[in-house]
C-alpha cells in the first residue's frame, strides 16, 4: 500500500550503498551511478553513509554480489547500526529474499527506491494509483 513507505520518514535512515563493477560496466561508471543513488537515497530521507563496490563478472544470482561481500556489508551493518541497503541495480525477489536473510535489514534496489520517493510525493488519488501500480 502506498501508505507504507520504505524509508522511515522521521528520522534519517542510516543507509548503505551497493554497486558493480563489471564487464559492461567500468568503475567510472560505477562511482556516477552511486553518486546518483546518493542523491536519490537523500531525497528519500535516507543518510547513506558508506559505498561498496565489487568486481565481478556478472552479479551473483542468489545475492547479486559475492559471498565474502555480504559478509563485509553484515559486518559494517552490525558495527554501525545500519538500518537500510540499497543496491544500484534491480535485484530479482529471490535475491531481495537471500539478501534480507543475510543481513537481516531493509532491502531496497534503485527502482524501489525511485518508486518509494514518487510514493512520498503522490498527491492525488490518481497518482498514488498509479504510483501502487507500478510498485
Amino acid at each position: 500500500m502506498i501508505e507504507d513507505n520504505i524509508i522511515n520518514q522521521e528520522a534519517n535512515e542510516r543507509t548503505v550503498l551497493v554497486g558493480l563493477v563489471t564487464l559492461r560496466q567500468n568503475e567510472a561508471k560505477v562511482k556516477e551511478y552511486l553518486d546518483e543513488l546518493d542523491f536519490l537515497a537523500r531525497t528519500a530521507g535516507a543518510e547513506p553513509e558508506k559505498r561498496f563496490i565489487q568486481k565481478l563478472e556478472y552479479p551473483n544470482p542468489r545475492t547479486y554480489v559475492g559471498k565474502g561481500k555480504l559478509e563485509e556489508i553484515r559486518q559494517y551493518i552490525e558495527d554501525n547500526d545500519i538500518g537500510l541497503v540499497i543496491f544500484d541495480d534491480d535485484l530479482s525477489p529471490k535475491q531481495v529474499s537471500n539478501i534480507e536473510r543475510e543481513l537481516k535489514v531493509k532491502i531496497l534496489d534503485r527502482t524501489s527506491l525511485i518508486l518509494d520517493i514518487f510514493a512520498k510525493r503522490a498527491q492525488t488519488a490518481t497518482a498514488r494509483t498509479q504510483v501502487e501500480l507500478a510498485q
